[in-house]
């Protein structure tokens, strides 16, 4: 648990239920935070995926080379 930095253990078949339940009796206004925390994220552009041209570029450049197994400096 990220609000009470509590390890939780999960059995694989039970499913969300016993964490979705801590969240609910220990901390009330869990969903409230998530939504406020969400809705910080949604204006910032970086947090969907979109970088500037230059590093694209950098990106592309990089991946270029890497695929063509070409050597870094000549």
């Amino acid at each position: 648990c990220n609000y009470c930095n509590k390890l939780r253990r999960q059995l694989p078949p039970s499913g969300y239920g016993n964490l979705m339940g801590h969240l609910r009796d220990k901390h009330p206004n869990y969903e409230a935070d998530y939504l406020a925390h969400a809705s910080s994220l949604a204006s910032n552009l970086h947090t969907f995926g979109f970088v500037s041209d230059k590093v694209a570029n950098i990106y592309r450049w990089m991946e270029w080379v890497v695929d063509r197994t070409m050597p870094l400096a000549e």
